[in-house]
């Protein structure tokens, strides 16, 4: 039985590590995440792309909710949420429905967007824009406003 020659592993090595490498690429194209930093403050990852912020544009009201659909969410631990309304901060969090300020002003990019509940029961949301919103709990349904 004859050998394969060094040149040979070599060459099949590379092309295994090359085809790895674009697979991963392809799989992971699109994701970013915030990372919470150990003063408990957010960053963007260090090779993560700057966004300059702008007003979300303007769309219609979308169709009543009638109650949330979120599970109890831990004290202290961050989750990845959606917001209900590009333009509003509102959210389906800890089984209930929470939003922000009435008269806040949301920057794009919102996505992704954090939240995490804090020990005293109280919720903040942050957005890729860099806002940091508290929210309190609301009473459902929510109808999402439309945008102006």
């Amino acid at each position: 039985m004859r050998g394969l020659s060094g040149r040979t592993v070599v060459i099949g090595i590379l092309l295994l590590g090359v085809g790895g490498a674009i697979l991963l690429n392809l799989l992971t194209r699109g994701h970013s995440v915030i990372l919470p930093t150990p003063s408990g403050s957010f960053s963007r990852p260090p090779f993560s792309p700057t966004a300059t912020a702008s007003p979300l544009p303007t769309g219609s009201a979308g169709p009543p909710i009638a109650s949330p659909q979120s599970a109890r969410a831990v004290r202290g631990v961050l989750y990845s949420v959606r917001l209900i309304s590009p333009c509003v901060a509102l959210v389906d969090f800890d089984g209930s429905f929470w939003r922000g300020p009435e008269d806040l002003t949301l920057y794009e990019p919102t996505q992704p967007t954090t939240i995490e509940l804090s020990n005293a029961g109280a919720a903040e949301l942050h957005t890729a824009a860099g806002q940091s919103i508290p929210l309190t709990r609301i009473p459902g349904p929510v109808t999402p406003p439309a945008c102006s």
